[in-house]
């Protein structure tokens, strides 16, 4: 698997928030089935970076993607800043249709892994490959806010903690918003 492919494969399902958050679910993707993707010559040009680990390969792949429409780049607002969202197009989810049926266990391995990591903030999973992973510390810029983030490790009352529920179950009162979106504006209200 090379190209175009990998970033198909790594985006599968899920819309992921960020290129930030896109290479470190790249980078932990390979940390964490190294031995599967490894046959797919999956990325392995990780280098510590000014955000944590970071591969060329994985933006060229991005960027090429986007060339060829197989993904969708919205631009989201959120927090009073304007993020991408990145999932796949049509022609994306088609190209990805033929990449499961050699590779459907290991896709939903790791769809099951960015499902859980889209409830984390970044800085929070940035704090984790730093812990993890400190090599990939070296060259940041953002450590030491990364080091100071301890946001979701918070216990909320249980009418917010129900609001959240409500939300990760795909609640209709809530769909004009992602689910990080709603998530974020209740830990907003909690901070508060």
């Amino acid at each position: 698997m090379e190209g175009v492919d990998r970033i198909v494969f790594l985006i599968n399902q899920t819309t992921i928030r960020g290129r930030t958050r896109l290479q470190k679910y790249g980078f932990l993707a390979c940390q964490l089935y190294r031995a599967d993707l490894k046959p797919l010559k999956f990325y392995s040009d990780w280098e510590a970076y000014h955000y944590g680990p970071y591969s060329m390969d994985l933006t060229r792949d991005l960027q090429k993607a986007e060339r060829l429409k197989l993904i969708k780049i919205e631009p989201r607002e959120i927090g009073g800043r304007t993020t991408e969202l990145y999932s796949l197009s049509p022609k994306g989810a088609k190209r990805l249709s033929s990449l499961l049926l050699d590779h459907g266990a290991l896709a939903n391995r790791i769809y099951e892994t960015f499902t859980n990591l889209n409830r984390k903030s970044l800085n929070t999973i940035v704090e984790e490959i730093y812990t993890d992973y400190p090599q990939y510390a070296e060259n940041s810029r953002i450590k030491d806010r990364a080091a100071g983030n301890k946001l979701d490790e918070t216990r909320f009352s249980p009418e917010i903690e129900r609001m959240i529920q409500e939300i990760e179950a795909g609640n209709d009162d809530w769909k004009t918003h992602t689910v990080e979106e709603h998530i974020q504006y209740v830990r907003r209200l909690a901070g508060d």
